[in-house]
């Protein structure tokens, strides 16, 4: 259910909510045999059917074909990606446990006390997708630009409220930034993923 008003905007990342800039990562690294010899496991620190899970789902298949072991995809959403960075990097740094993250990764550090560091403890592999930020409103509230949107935050009794992924996600900031910068209130509602955000 969607507090009152909350249809107000959304601040949503097209096609990739953990996606822009993504990259899938390995825990410091991995023994010399040939690889891969067993299934391999990719943990997506967010929702189950948001934008970054529907990305990995739908490489997957061809990924698993072309490295010819099986893939499988483990959903571990939670306090702005922390709960699924840390299942990845305790997992054995073999090369069987990836994780798919975005700038969260380097975010959430930035707002939080956190038990990693993500350059110590994880390796880069490569870039998986790239997404433009993209800011959504209801049709309900008759606006068709940013100014108009900005306008009718300043004139609403306690601002707009919004959607986002998570608390220190790129959409949760952006709006905040959007706020300061124009003078108008916008409050935000953090969801468990992008997914559960636009509902």
């Amino acid at each position: 259910m969607r507090p009152a008003r909350h249809s107000s905007i959304w601040s949503l990342r097209a096609a990739a909510t953990a996606a822009a800039a993504a990259l899938i990562l390995v825990p410091a690294v991995a023994s010399a045999q040939a690889w891969p010899a067993k299934p391999v496991r990719i943990v997506v620190p967010a929702g189950a059917g948001g934008a970054a899970d529907v990305l990995i789902r739908t490489i997957a298949d061809p990924l698993s074909a072309a490295l010819g072991t099986p893939l499988s995809v483990e959903n571990r959403p939670g306090a702005g990606g922390i709960i699924g960075t840390e299942a990845a990097i305790r997992a054995p740094a073999d090369g069987y446990t990836l994780l798919l993250s975005s700038n969260t990764l380097v975010i959430t550090p930035s707002l939080y006390k956190v038990s990693y560091d993500v350059q110590r403890d994880l390796a880069p592999i490569g870039s998986v997708a790239t997404a433009p930020n993209l800011l959504v409103a209801s049709p309900d509230l008759k606006v068709k630009t940013l100014q108009e949107l900005v306008a009718l935050a300043r004139r609403t009794n306690g601002g707009l409220s919004y959607g986002s992924p998570a608390v220190g996600s790129a959409a949760h900031l952006v709006v905040a930034l959007l706020g300061r910068v124009s003078g108008a209130e916008f409050v935000h509602i953090p969801f468990k993923g992008g997914q559960q955000a636009t509902l």
